[in-house]
Formats: C-alpha cells, structure tokens, sequence
C-alpha cells in the first residue's frame, strides 16, 4: 500500500499543500 499512497501523495502535494496553508489560517483565527 505505501507505493499507492506516495503516488497519491505526489499528485495530490499542490492541493494538500493549499489546504495545509488554510488550514493554518483557521487554527490562527481561533486562537486570537
């Protein structure tokens, strides 16, 4: 399964790394 995964990870990096970054936004929203 971990060759799958890294594949997907690959491919899916751009978005995940978008989402990370709102994520964060969120997380520094309810901390104020």
């Amino acid at each position: 399964m971990a060759i799958p995964n890294l594949i997907c990870l690959l491919a899916m990096s751009g978005v995940i790394a978008k989402e990370v970054e709102r994520y964060q936004k969120v997380i520094e929203k309810e901390k104020n």
